[in-house]
């Protein structure tokens, strides 16, 4: 390994395959280089023709933008290193800024690049990573490795977050990239609802007959404006979950029928999966907690309070 003034135009800047990310957005990159200069060389390889990146392929393209004729690099000739040894290389530069993601990418490279099994990438590759040698942590990465390119732009794009991302990858593909274009970006979800979509609609669809895509369709012709992420959850409640629908609106004529001011609010467990109820009261005057305390009294009397607590421990 040498340093070498490299052209630019020597530098295949199509070949990002020893890049652990995309390379993304550089103007500011560019714009600190222009100023202070190029701190680390990037490192190439000689291939036919020309130089392969290994690592800088930000710095590279910052140095592209400025308009760069050529540039001083540490070089290895073309038999000096393996694939496997430039993925190192590129590991170790990047290694405290990478993510699951990234490592997934650098696993499935790794382990074509040394031509192992499963068993030997386990053993030999994941504590090179600093990933825990486990079957579950590689079958873990390999979901990762296998998202999409519309998936990972959305993450590396700030359209997902690490979590969502992490979701998707241990969602079964076949449901994952229909969920994921037609629900978690459109309705905007968060990690929870990111959670309980790619659980629920893949169920209600098995429960219906339906694919996953055919759920999606009936659920979002029962809610007026597409984009409504809340009508779209409550929509898939209630054709996941038909008995709780009934409870639910049970309980809400129940409710209607206490005549509480508009001040009270009676709410039970999500799901119904808590024998309790939240009541809330907002007062302004001593009167106005007073009149709610003496109402409250009278449907305990009555025994509507107690009929709501039957509903919502046995479902009638």
């Amino acid at each position: 390994m040498n340093n070498v003034t490299v052209h630019v135009r020597e530098i295949d800047f199509q070949d990002n395959y020893f890049a652990p990310s995309p390379v993304g957005e550089v103007s500011k990159l560019a714009d600190s280089i222009k100023e202070m200069g190029l701190i680390h060389l990037p490192v190439l390889r000689r291939i036919d023709g020309g130089y392969q990146i290994i690592c800088g392929h930000r710095r590279l393209s910052a140095l592209l933008h400025n308009g760069a004729d050529s540039l001083e690099a540490r070089v290895y000739g073309r038999d000096e290193v393996s694939d496997f040894d430039c993925l190192m290389l590129a590991y170790h530069e990047n290694r405290e800024r990478l993510g699951d993601m990234e490592r997934a990418r650098l696993l499935i490279k790794m382990k074509q690049a040394l031509n192992l099994s499963e068993e030997k990438a386990i053993e030999q590759i994941l504590p090179t990573l600093d990933i825990a040698p486990t079957r579950k942590n590689y079958d873990r990465y390999l979901g990762f490795a296998s998202l999409g390119e519309d998936i990972l732009e959305a993450y590396y794009s700030g359209k997902i977050t690490a979590e969502q991302a992490s979701l998707l990858a241990e969602a079964e593909p076949i449901s994952r990239d229909v969920v994921f274009e037609k629900v978690l970006l459109v309705y905007r979800l968060n990690t929870n609802e990111t959670r309980e979509a790619l659980r629920e609609i893949p169920k209600a669809a098995r429960v219906a007959g339906k694919s996953v895509e055919g759920m999606i369709g009936d659920i979002e012709s029962e809610i007026k404006t597409r984009g409504d992420k809340n009508a779209f959850i409550k929509t898939l409640k209630r054709l996941r979950y038909p008995e709780l629908s009934r409870v639910e609106a049970k309980y809400r004529e129940r409710v209607n029928k206490l005549g509480l001011p508009g001040r009270v609010n009676i709410a039970h467990a999500p799901y119904f999966e808590g024998d309790y109820l939240n009541i809330t009261i907002r007062v302004e005057q001593e009167q106005q907690l007073e009149e709610a305390v003496n109402r409250f009294s009278e449907l305990i009397e009555d025994g509507s309070i107690t009929a709501i607590f039957q509903l919502i421990r046995r479902g009638e």
